[in-house]
């Protein structure tokens, strides 16, 4: 997750995705800055959310 959200905040968004959907979550936060800052340096592990699957959850509140 890139963005400015608290883990509660994030947990209470995505309560019942997986049940839902079938897919395991494996979540992590990072601040916009941080995700930025890592992509431009070519970071392993941005690089490996780029090429992988995904399952994007777009919210607003």
């Amino acid at each position: 997750m890139v963005g400015d959200v608290s883990e509660g905040e994030l947990l209470q968004l995505l309560a019942g995705v997986e049940d839902e959907t079938g897919v395991k979550l494996n979540l992590r936060r990072m601040t916009r800055s941080d995700f930025d800052y890592r992509n431009v340096r070519g970071d392993p592990f941005v690089r490996r959310i780029w090429s992988e699957k995904k399952l994007v959850v777009k919210a607003r509140h």
